[in-house]
């Protein structure tokens, strides 16, 4: 498994546990949020900043593809596990439910890793 994927699934997995662990401490059977915490948005760009730190002195393209290669790996694995998660939380088998709680989790998401990977890819390649 390359390390890339190794740490869009932990930092996924990460997520997905933060973002329970808030939930079940809301303690509101009828309310699910995929951030419970804007903190929790910070939490991959973080991540992908620090790891693409061992990249330092490659290309800038080499660099922005292996944050957007840990951002889509993220924001899948958090996607699927919170839809999985809405689903035992509400008790609702609603395929439409679970695809919206995929949809609100998987995009911002990425949006965020993406953003992360440029703004890495540039700073990093910068003083190099």
């Amino acid at each position: 498994m390359k390390t890339e994927t190794s740490v869009g699934l932990a930092l996924g997995t990460l997520l997905a546990a933060l973002s329970v662990g808030l939930n079940v401490l809301r303690g509101d059977p009828h309310l699910v949020l995929s951030f419970p915490s804007v903190a929790l948005l910070l939490v991959p760009a973080l991540a992908i900043c620090i790891a693409s730190r061992s990249r330092r002195g490659t290309a800038r393209r080499a660099i922005v593809a292996f944050g957007l290669h840990i951002a889509t790996v993220a924001a899948l694995t958090f996607a699927v596990l919170f839809a999985f998660f809405a689903w035992l939380w509400l008790a609702s088998a609603s395929v439409h439910l679970m695809l919206f709680g995929f949809v609100i989790t998987f995009a911002p998401t990425l949006i965020v890793g993406a953003l992360a990977a440029a703004g890495c890819g540039r700073f990093l390649t910068r003083s190099a």
